[in-house]
């Protein structure tokens, strides 16, 4: 393949990269930075076995990496194509990323899937990592996932980590075959046993939800494993675990969701918002639990969207406002909140809060009878609208669009 040379211009720019280096070079060489994944000669890879490794245009590597962590990024690039040429696997890995990421140079996803492609080839287990990346993903390549697995495993069997991970991910998301839950356990196995943390939160919900085998205290494990490295995914369902007094003590189930909480997890949020209004697992305070279900709703979290539309609608905890209420109504209705949709739909047809709007009010009563509201179909009937089920809608409509169709080719 041609080298993407970046012209330098003038001898000046060459001299400024050289200075820069040295410099950089003598902070470097003063600090143990422990960073040794960076370079060629040490061991590369998240959760690969610490083996060194000696490649070709190993000094200009070492040289563009000082560089790059210093921030020069331009000279950095240059020495990375320096090395490249040398057929240095680690560089043109690097190379790929600076292309895929716009870090000191212009996106070019082309460049980077090529660069990827390269050390793929030499066997760089993070490049195979990447390859199996932009087959999934269809970057710069049409999607194949059969690509993306042959890639995924290449690199997985070197013992990286996000590649085991990806492996897992594929044959309990997205494979064919109704057993490969198996195969996605093994890797993700692999992966969370050297501390890959979605790995281990993925390895607790297989055990949770009985992927297989229904395992609590696996599940609690795991879950554990990665909420201490501050997941709060897991931390949430850590809490869930404790406060239906599966996983121990209902009042550790607080210390998990605020965890969670404060990472700004909306649905954290909301739960911990309940244990403030109930007094469960803490003392009853309304106004520190009307704070955390704002945020929760400004987060998007549509139960909290619900709950803070009905304390504005019934004045709760707050003064009543219709208007507010409506508002927070039509955010969660949005998202397909049936009692959201059924309360809007109310505040619709009576104009409370609102203006007044029948046509409105049937659109979301309608929307919640989809989900079998009995309340919506009640006042559908007062409002001597006969419902139609969302596919026979769906059928309506797409007759329709045939019609037009039809018309259009006979003009």
């Amino acid at each position: 393949m041609s080298i993407p040379k970046k012209t330098l211009g003038a001898v000046f720019a060459v001299l400024a990269c050289y200075l820069a280096f040295v410099v950089v070079a003598v902070i470097v060489d003063t600090k143990d930075s422990g960073k040794s994944s960076q370079n060629g000669s040490a061991a590369e890879g998240t959760g690969r076995a610490k083996t060194v490794r000696h490649y070709p245009g190993e000094e200009e590597f070492n040289a563009g990496m000082a560089l790059f962590e210093a921030g020069d990024r331009e000279c950095a690039i240059e020495h990375f194509i320096a090395a490249a040429e040398q057929g240095n696997p680690v560089a043109k890995y690097r190379l790929g990323l600076c292309f895929l990421n716009a870090d000191g140079v212009d996106t070019d996803l082309t460049e980077a899937r090529v660069w990827f492609q390269e050390a793929a080839e030499q066997g760089y287990a993070e490049a195979q990592y990447e390859l199996g990346n932009c087959y999934f993903n269809g970057i710069d390549v049409e999607k194949n996932r059969i690509e993306a697995v042959k890639w995924y495993t290449k690199a997985a069997e070197q013992g990286l980590a996000d590649a085991q991970y990806a492996l897992g991910h594929y044959y309990d998301d997205y494979s064919p075959r109704a057993n490969d839950w198996k195969k996605a356990r093994e890797w993700y196995l692999k992966a969370a046993e050297q501390g890959h943390v979605r790995a281990q939160y993925d390895l607790g919900y297989h055990y949770l939800n009985s992927r297989g085998d229904w395992n609590i205290d696996e599940a609690i494990k795991w879950f554990r494993k990665a909420a201490d490295q501050g997941f709060a995914a897991a931390q949430l369902q850590l809490g869930y675990l404790y406060r239906n007094g599966i996983a121990g003590r209902s009042i550790e189930a607080v210390d998990w969701f605020r965890k969670a909480a404060d990472q700004g997890l909306a649905k954290a949020q909301y739960e911990l918002a309940a244990c403030y209004w109930d007094g469960r697992g803490v003392g009853e305070d309304k106004a520190e639990a009307m704070k955390l279900f704002r945020a929760s709703a400004e987060n998007g979290f549509s139960w909290a969207q619900n709950q803070l539309g009905k304390f504005y609608l019934e004045g709760d905890g707050v003064e009543r406002n219709t208007a507010e209420a409506a508002k927070w109504f039509r955010e969660a209705a949005e998202q397909d909140e049936t009692q959201a949709q059924y309360l809007l739909g109310q505040l619709c047809e009576t104009g409370d809060g609102v203006e007044k709007d029948l046509d409105e009010a049937v659109k979301w009563y309608t929307r919640a009878a989809d989900h079998r509201d009995d309340d919506a179909l009640e006042a559908l009937k007062r409002l001597g609208v006969e419902y139609i089920s969302l596919p026979e809608r769906e059928g309506e409509w797409q007759k329709k669009l045939r019609r037009q169709r039809q018309q259009q080719n006979l003009l």
